[in-house]
């Protein structure tokens, strides 16, 4: 959980002074106050805080991207505003590999007598590094945006006899990687 913390000093004093974080779905922020029982009265005054963003938005932060801005007002009206922006990302991402199509042998589920195409997934909230690998070759894939809850899709379809395992891994931002995902077929 980010901390956040404001070391701000005024010759005057504050009229306001405070921390609003605008949350990853953009549509909500939340405001703290960094003064005590509102405006302070004494001249020269510092205030020294820190508070987790958990604290300031009322909630566990979830992944995404926050901006984190300070604004002051002194009592002579003089202001100024300072934001910062980052990303939260405390979850790996996850993959999957599941065949989607192609005719089954009849002699197990293992076995293919044609075309197989294998329906690929990560989801992750942040960007990530994907890698797709069919007996350790690196496939180049087509992979869709991701959806609002980060989920992005693709498909491999491979028409050649022979054993293939099919490996899916992904990387994020954070250095998170993902428990590969792989499907063995021939």
């Amino acid at each position: 959980n980010p901390v956040i913390a404001a070391l701000v000093s005024d010759d005057i004093s504050f009229e306001t002074a405070e921390i609003t974080v605008q949350t990853p779905t953009g549509t909500e922020s939340k405001t703290k106050s960094l003064l005590d029982n509102g405006s302070v009265e004494k001249l020269g005054i510092e205030i020294n805080k820190s508070y987790t963003l958990s604290d300031i938005i009322g909630e566990e932060a979830k992944d995404g991207a926050y901006t984190v801005t300070l604004y002051l007002k002194d009592k002579a009206g003089h202001e100024v505003t300072k934001s910062i922006s980052f990303t939260l990302d405390n979850t790996a991402p996850v993959v999957t590999a599941d065949i989607s199509s192609g005719t089954v042998s009849t002699k197990s589920d293992y076995y293919y007598s044609s075309n197989v195409s294998v329906y690929l997934t990560c989801t992750e909230i942040n960007s990530c590094d994907i890698t797709v690998t069919d007996n350790g070759e690196t496939m180049t894939v087509t992979w869709s945006q991701p959806d609002a809850n980060g989920k992005r899709t693709a498909t491999v379809t491979l028409s050649t006899g022979g054993v293939h395992s099919i490996k899916v891994t992904a990387k994020d931002e954070a250095g998170k990687e993902a428990t590969p995902a792989t499907k063995t077929f021939l």
